[in-house]
């Protein structure tokens, strides 16, 4: 039973680390055909938008694994530092080295971009934007998630003795806070990348699951209701769509919130029939890190290429883009793992 948990939830992650390559490969639109609503539903402003969210639940749930055992807080943070901590600093030095490439390249080769030198200001500085130092996402890029997963397993006994002492109402209540907060406030979008209610909300979510706060609800999930679920989270994201398309920010900001719990109900059953490859399966974290490096690569191609974004060269750059990235990312992954295995370990928390 525990291993076909497993396989579901590694088969879950891979899904979600592609719908991740999905968010940054969606185009912004450029009319507002029946393609680009097609766009809306399944890139960053629909279906893709569970992907985050799981990521924090799953990390939940495996942080408190060893919850019963005697000293699982120490050993939880001793593996984060190995899995979280140590790729961060090493992807935000080859996140640094690749950015100071492109702006050399950029500026070498006569074209004129947006692209700064992140090294202006001397190597440690840069370095230190690199790593967020000053709390912002500007220069980390996507290991934004590696820090807050870090701090949030700092925190983790503090939301073990809340749940433990006020069980489902506190999960109740940090979803609910989260979902206000989203909805009718959100006034420091840089706190979302060092410890946001998301984040807190979701993670929280994932630790009750594993200590069965939830089970009442969670036995009682039979595959037919969580196809009437996804029915409804994908309703609310054509709704939400429209919505976006006349201008309605608040009401779209309050199906943000209401679509995923749905959709990540009824996308975790329909992943546990998908059959995917043990190389895909076993490569989710490299597509995570390894495709934004990959998609900057592939913007450069398109930019000397000189093709310009009107609907069908969009949609189709865009899919070309996200193919790319995820194999390539899987099969870089593989790669390092079978060549250099000790480096991979290093590069990818030993995942």
């Amino acid at each position: 039973m525990e291993s076909r948990i497993s396989r579901h939830l590694a088969v879950m992650s891979f899904v979600c680390a592609c719908m991740v390559v999905a968010i940054h490969c969606t185009p912004s639109p450029v009319d507002y055909s029946w393609q680009w609503w097609i766009v809306g539903l399944l890139g960053k402003d629909g279906l893709c938008r569970i992907a985050v969210p799981w990521f924090f639940v799953a990390s939940g749930y495996f942080c408190v694994c060893h919850l019963d055992e005697d000293g699982w807080y120490m050993a939880a943070v001793k593996k984060r530092i190995r899995t979280l901590l140590l790729p961060f600093f090493v992807w935000a030095l080859i996140g640094l080295v690749v950015n100071w490439g492109m702006w050399y390249g950029a500026n070498s080769a006569g074209y004129h971009s947006s692209l700064q030198n992140p090294l202006a200001e001397g190597i440690v500085k840069g370095f230190l934007s690199a790593i967020g130092f000053d709390l912002s996402r500007m220069n980390i890029g996507l290991i934004w998630y590696l820090r807050m997963v870090f701090i949030l397993v700092l925190v983790s006994p503090v939301l073990v003795w809340l749940i433990r002492r006020l069980g489902f109402a506190f999960v109740g209540l940090m979803v609910l806070t989260y979902g206000v907060y989203d909805v009718l406030i959100h006034f420091a979008d840089f706190w979302e990348y060092v410890i946001s209610l998301r984040g807190i909300a979701y993670f929280t979510l994932g630790i009750a699951i594993r200590m069965r706060v939830l089970s009442p609800i969670v036995k009682s999930m039979s595959r037919t209701t969580s196809m009437y679920l996804l029915a409804l989270g994908i309703f609310l994201i054509a709704l939400n769509v429209a919505l976006r398309r006349n201008g309605m920010p608040l009401l779209s900001n309050a199906l943000d919130f209401l679509m995923v719990p749905p959709l990540l109900c009824g996308v975790w059953c329909i992943t546990d029939e998908i059959k995917v490859p043990e190389i895909f399966v076993r490569n989710s974290f490299p597509v995570y890190v390894v495709h934004g490096t990959l998609l900057k690569g592939t913007l450069v191609i398109v930019a000397v290429s000189g093709l310009r974004p009107h609907l069908e060269t969009s949609l189709l750059i865009s899919f070309s883009r996200f193919v790319v990235a995820v194999i390539l990312s899987v099969g870089i992954g593989a790669m390092l793992k079978r060549r250099i295995p000790t480096f991979a370990k290093v590069l990818f928390g030993g995942r």
